[in-house]
């Protein structure tokens, strides 16, 4: 075969091989991104790597618009990674965020997204005061705040869902505890607690759980005819009352010798210048809405002292007895300093005091 036929038969060849690239690392390939949560004030970090490449320039964008460094924002770009940092995260900055590298030949991009939760924020709990055995209901609302998951405590410790007692109901942005029969035991401090990935806020109310009213036993009392009497009357158990007083089933009203003094815990019942017929039996009943306690005492109303003079003998004596019992009595005078008496009645004491013969 002659030269120029081989030459002819070798020209396709050359070309063939003239075609393809002196040199190939093949085409860049980025890693996935992770997406973020981040909260409102906090900062947030995207790394972006080569998968595939030695080397390459990258850029980021936020929804699709081209990012710069600035006071919060900061790119920092090596051969095979590029991190941004964002700092004082705010609202604005949800959306997808886009990692670009490329080379000379080839390019690749990865996105992934940004959500941003704003801090929590729950209104003050409401304190509550009520009586053993009602139902109370605390309502825990968050003002501010996405995505809010709700808990409650009492004096420090978690009240667990599914209790008998205890009722939790947690709706889109606020949450219920009820207690379904409140016990003197229940009293103390009950806590909302809001949180989402990235904050918390609390607030606390106290309950007071009044027990049943009940009133510490009154003294019965004993005076005499004339003399003044008072009868107290005082809460054992409660912080508040309505009183009132009555004698014998009947109720008793302020007038001229009866005065009643009222106060939160206590009552008073004034009566001056006793009569026989003060006698019987004073009642102090207490109330408020949900309960009512009563006690009772006896009142005795004794004789007066008497003083009698007789053939110039001044004597004094004393007899105590009920009013309506009969009285009465024969002083007689036996020699200048000698008494003796009979009488009908209860005589308690008799004394000489002065002779003037």
């Amino acid at each position: 075969m002659s030269l120029g036929v081989r030459m002819q038969l070798l020209l396709p060849v050359v070309c063939i091989l003239s075609t393809l690239p002196a040199s190939s690392e093949g085409r860049l390939a980025v890693e996935g991104l992770q997406p973020k949560t981040s909260s409102v004030g906090k900062s947030v970090a995207f790394l972006c790597t080569l998968a595939e490449g030695r080397n390459a320039r990258f850029t980021w964008t936020k929804n699709g618009i081209l990012l710069h460094d600035d006071a919060r924002i900061q790119i920092v770009n090596l051969r095979r990674t590029s991190t941004l940092n964002i700092d004082d995260v705010e609202v604005s900055d949800r959306g997808v965020y886009t990692c670009t590298a490329n080379d000379a030949d080839s390019e690749d991009r990865q996105s992934t997204t940004l959500s941003v939760e704003e801090r929590v924020r729950v209104e003050a709990l409401t304190p509550k005061r009520t009586a053993a055995g009602r139902r109370v209901t605390f309502t825990c609302t968050a003002y501010e705040g996405d995505s809010a998951r709700f808990s409650w405590t009492r004096n420090g410790k978690i009240i667990q869902t599914g209790s008998d007692r205890f009722d939790i109901a947690t709706s889109e942005g606020s949450s219920m505890l009820t207690i379904k029969s409140v016990t003197s035991e229940d009293s103390g401090d009950f806590t909302c607690i809001a949180s989402n990935e990235g904050s918390e806020d609390r607030s606390t109310a106290y309950l007071t759980v009044e027990g049943r009213l009940s009133i510490e036993p009154l003294q019965a009392k004993t005076a005499a005819a004339g003399q003044s009497v008072v009868l107290h009357c005082v809460l054992a158990k409660g912080r508040s009352a309505k009183f009132t007083w009555s004698k014998n089933g009947l109720l008793l009203h302020e007038d001229a010798r009866v005065q009643i003094i009222n106060l939160r815990r206590t009552s008073t019942l004034n009566i001056d210048d006793v009569e026989s017929s003060d006698r019987g039996a004073y009642t102090c009943t207490a109330a408020d809405e949900d309960s009512e306690d009563r006690q009772s005492a006896n009142l005795t109303v004794e004789g007066k002292c008497l003083r009698c003079e007789i053939l110039n003998l001044d004597i004094e004596f004393r007899r105590c007895c009920p009013l309506d019992s009969s009285i009465s009595s024969a002083w007689f005078l036996e020699g200048p300093r000698a008494i003796s008496m009979s009488s009908s009645g209860k005589i308690h004491a008799a004394k000489y005091v002065k002779h003037d013969p």
